[in-house]
């Protein structure tokens, strides 16, 4: 019989060191009919990997793309209209997917600076 390798082998969970935030943004209306933004967060450990940093010059403005790839403890509720937080800078989740039966979710963000 074969014997099956556990998830905690594939991701060692001291890996987990860098500190991020989950962000939800929700719009609503005021009192007074105007649209207001509300910004939810959570802390999250996260193993973070750099995967690509590109600057071109657009316009005489030099921009930079930061690409992510962030590992994460199942957490429900995770969407693409989610923002992640790391280094100071805000990336966009393009998308995501979950290791396991709700054990560990990868996320891979974009950021334009």
């Amino acid at each position: 019989m074969k014997k099956r390798k556990r998830l905690t082998q594939v991701f060692n969970i001291g890996e987990f060191d860098r500190k991020i935030q989950i962000q939800s943004i929700a719009q609503s209306q005021d009192v007074y009919g105007a649209m207001v933004e509300t910004v939810t967060s959570i802390d999250a450990w996260a193993k973070v990997n750099w995967l690509r940093d590109k600057e071109d010059e657009s316009g005489g403005d030099l921009r930079g793309n930061y690409r992510i790839e962030v590992v994460i403890r199942y957490q429900s509720g995770i969407t693409t209209l989610n923002k992640i937080v790391h280094d100071g800078r805000t990336f966009d989740i393009e998308n995501y997917r979950e290791i396991g039966r709700r054990r560990f979710i990868v996320l891979n963000c974009l950021s334009y600076a």
